[in-house]
């Protein structure tokens, strides 16, 4: 039996820290989980998808398309069986997936371990946001269609016959399935410039993944929904009301990590003696005019480009540069027994679960996270709206809706929540009147119909309400008030 060798190591180790790091993130502090939660309950109990929204008081009856109903569904299911472990081992299942796809095929392109060890370590600091949402699914898929594209090019062209049934399965779990087209539009229409023999395969096969998204419950109103999604990003006012369609700041620290991979990246395309084609110029300006319009499309930046740096990064003129980070041989003593290379694994899963993991984070006991499950900064609240039931409408932040939808449906209608693309301008608008207590707050709080509003203690609306006599204080934590509007 061949001994295991350090590279190897090194690779488990990288994996390793992938699927701690993923495990540990706090999924809880994002708030749209919970409706993503609520989504899969409610198709598991009516065993059909929803075409109109069952939670919102102002968006009833409206249509929804639910396009991640897949992920949901399966969030849902693994909620149910292990209450918030399941959640995390499914995120550090993901990374770690992930981060090794991205890892071996920036090895195979550059044929440096060092270059890809380093690019796939950089990759986990924390700009991506590793949470139990159905994007982490796009960033897997992601990376596994930029493999698979590589590999049917240079390697084996059998492999591509695969993107079909990846389409189908993407497209019912997230909507940014549309990457994986546009990934691969570009890499058909580049080999039918270089290889015209390869036409007529290529152009069934892209033909084959822009009809295999219609094999989902919407069909083709699935389309629709990513030209609705899209031109909703692109609006002014919805970057002023959800950060991550905002632009990345210069200030944020995990942007800089961003603004660093720009930056390699400019230079192992400009200085690289391997001149990029057109497809592989498009495709880096794209992503990053995205990824600088919207910080959700950062990690797609990322994941994209870190083969393809890779790549370039080994064509670099520098012979000193070529000789440091090629593979060369293996020396003596970079070889372990097998019992030695176990030990050293499994004692650095140890000082990374001891070290990175906060410990009341660490998965010990299934009681335990059905405790935390319900331990948000609102849940006296919602005990105190589910005891006492004030009457509806209610009025609360955009922050806590989606976990409003989770623990006050069916007893109550939201107000709203983080799936922006079901309110209107004029409602936002409105709503920041009332957010940022401008002068016309109260008569807008009267026209949204609320007579019950539950706010976070201390922002300023809150002030406003305690020095109207028109509002009440019901009820009142270290978190959050609530309002009841006083009777005529």
């Amino acid at each position: 039996m061949k001994s295991p060798s350090v590279q190897l190591l090194l690779v488990l180790y990288l994996v390793s820290l992938a699927f701690v790091l993923g495990m540990g993130w706090p999924w809880p502090h994002d708030p749209d989980i919970w409706w993503h939660l609520k989504t899969g309950e409610w198709i598991a109990a009516h065993h059909a998808v929803p075409w109109t929204d069952p939670f919102g008081a102002n968006t009833q009856g409206a249509q929804w398309i639910a396009y991640s109903w897949l992920a949901e569904l399966m969030f849902h299911w693994i909620d149910q069986a292990q209450p918030m472990l399941g959640l995390h081992l499914l995120q550090g299942c993901i990374v770690a997936a992930t981060v090794g796809i991205l890892f071996f095929h920036a090895h195979a392109r550059s044929g440096s371990f060092r270059s890809a060890m380093l690019l796939a370590t950089l990759f986990l600091a924390p700009m991506t946001p590793w949470v139990a949402r159905p994007q982490i699914f796009s960033f897997l898929f992601t990376a596994l269609t930029m493999l698979i594209l590589w590999w049917g090019r240079h390697r084996n062209a059998r492999v591509l016959w695969f993107l079909p049934p990846l389409m189908v399965v993407w497209a019912n779990i997230h909507v940014y399935f549309i990457v994986g087209i546009g990934l691969m539009a570009l890499h058909f229409l580049e080999d039918w410039k270089r290889l015209p023999g390869q036409k007529f395969p290529h152009g069934v096969l892209l033909l084959l993944c822009l009809l295999a998204p219609l094999l989902n419950p919407y069909g083709v109103h699935l389309y629709e929904e990513v030209f609705l999604l899209a031109k909703h990003g692109s609006d002014g006012w919805a970057a002023g009301a959800i950060r991550e369609l905002a632009s990345p700041g210069f200030h944020d620290w995990p942007m800089k990590i961003f603004f660093l991979w720009v930056a390699l990246g400019c230079a192992a395309l400009m200085l690289s003696e391997k001149k990029p084609g057109m497809a592989t110029l498009l495709l880096f300006i794209g992503l990053l005019y995205q990824a600088l319009q919207h910080r959700r499309d950062i990690p797609y930046f990322v994941i994209v480009t870190m083969p393809i740096i890779a790549d370039y990064l080994a064509h670099l003129p520098w012979q000193s540069w070529r000789d440091f980070f090629s593979q060369g041989q293996y020396a003596p003593w970079l070889r372990l027994s097998a019992p030695r290379a176990l030990i050293h694994w499994l004692a650095a899963l140890g000082v990374l679960a001891v070290i990175l993991v906060p410990q009341h984070r660490m998965p010990n006991a299934s009681d335990r996270f059905r405790a935390e499950h319900r331990r948000t900064e609102m849940a006296g609240a919602v005990e105190y709206l589910l005891r006492a039931r004030p009457p509806g409408p209610l009025y609360h932040s955009l922050t806590w809706g989606g976990y409003f939808i989770y623990t006050l449906t069916p007893a109550y209608k939201i107000y709203l929540d983080g799936r922006t693309q079901l309110y209107s301008r004029r409602f936002w608008e409105a709503h920041d009147r009332v957010r940022l207590g401008r002068p016309d707050w109260e008569k807008k709080l009267d026209d949204s119909g609320a007579r019950t509003v539950i706010w976070e203690k201390d922002d300023p609306l809150a002030s406003l309400l305690r020095l109207s006599p028109r509002w009440t204080v019901a009820w009142s934590d270290e978190h959050a008030v609530i309002f009841l509007k006083r009777v005529p």
